[in-house]
């Protein structure tokens, strides 16, 4: 092949565009230098040409649209309150835990895993272990997507608790939520009284162990 898409001298098979000793052809991010060709979720771009933001600690601030933030490590939250705060400016974004973990060891109101009060938003792949306050809080949101997470609610707490306005267009699918307490105020799914729109809420495919399902 005779390709030189970087504009350089010699053609892409035998150019170093990015002087990273990863030549243009076989490169992953051909303009920004990546020795190591880091591509956390093996599509064709490596990460630092990826529109993907990755974060391993709490007190992460998500408000980019259209936007996919990957957790790149399990981490705990201890202090509360919220570990992960989805912001409604951060439209049609994606939490993909890619399997990592959240543990929740603090009992302070209010804490939770992920807070959420955008539309479109998706988060997937999570292990979340709530032994504190809560899991995954959502409010005032329309098409959200809660998918293929392991969710364990604590005693008196929520593993998925949608609140607000609008729920319409939202699923609930394919999660494994557990609820630890038998009898009380734990939950694994619970729809605040009073939240309209219920009828448009999907909640399907779901394995739920222990305790009280939804509510």
């Amino acid at each position: 092949s005779q390709a030189n898409n970087y504009g350089g001298l010699m053609g892409d098979a035998c150019e170093d565009t990015d002087s990273d000793t990863v030549l243009d052809e076989a490169d992953n991010c051909p303009v920004n230098s990546n020795p190591g060709q880091e591509n956390l979720d093996g599509d064709p771009f490596g990460n630092v040409c990826d529109t993907e933001i990755i974060f391993s600690s709490c007190g992460t601030s998500i408000n980019s649209p259209n936007t996919t933030y990957y957790l790149g490590a399990s981490i705990v939250n201890s202090g509360g309150p919220v570990c992960v705060n989805i912001s409604s400016g951060a439209t049609n974004s994606i939490i993909d835990c890619i399997d990592n973990t959240f543990s929740i060891t603090t009992s302070v109101a209010g804490t939770s895993a992920v807070n959420n009060a955008a539309v479109g938003v998706t988060i997937r792949n999570c292990t979340i272990n709530a032994t504190g306050n809560g899991s995954i809080g959502i409010s005032s949101s329309r098409r959200i997507n809660v998918v293929n997470n392991t969710i364990t609610a604590p005693n008196n707490g929520k593993g998925v608790n949608l609140t607000g306005s609008s729920m319409s267009s939202s699923s609930i699918t394919n999660n494994i939520i557990s609820a630890s307490q038998v009898g009380g105020a734990s939950y694994g799914v619970d729809i605040a009284n009073g939240t309209p729109d219920i009828s448009g809420i999907t909640i399907t495919g779901n394995n739920f162990c222990g305790g009280n399902q939804w509510a």
